[in-house]
């Protein structure tokens, strides 16, 4: 199960630099959204930083922070929100494009990491 940590203005210093190395955001993982929430946290996984937000009872995933390619820990999300969600939610971005060869690698390998 990952160790998630609640996000505060301190973290600015080292989440920064993460973020500003992070393709294709949207505005909700920006350090204000993150910490005006009150409620966001995030955990390290395989090399990336995953934040979390809530909604009253309901979690969710935002896209991982750090770099482009976050298929490989596609399993490891989906195995960490059975046991803490029941169910797995990721918010990748208001635009996403399934028809880039990025994209087509992360959904196919989340579908065989499932199976």
């Amino acid at each position: 199960m990952l160790n998630f940590k609640t996000i505060s203005p301190k973290d600015t210093k080292w989440l920064q630099p993460v973020l500003d190395s992070t393709p294709n955001l949207c505005s909700d993982c920006s350090i204000t959204c993150m910490v005006m929430w009150g409620n966001a946290r995030i955990a390290e996984c395989g090399g990336f930083y995953v934040p979390m937000v809530s909604n009253g009872n309901q979690f969710y995933y935002l896209r991982p922070l750090g770099g482009e390619d976050f298929a490989p820990i596609l399993k490891e999300l989906f195995e960490d929100s059975l046991v803490l969600l029941n169910r797995f939610v990721i918010i990748l971005s208001k635009h996403i494009n399934l028809s880039t060869k990025f994209n087509r690698t992360i959904l196919t390998t989340f579908i065989q990491s499932i199976h």
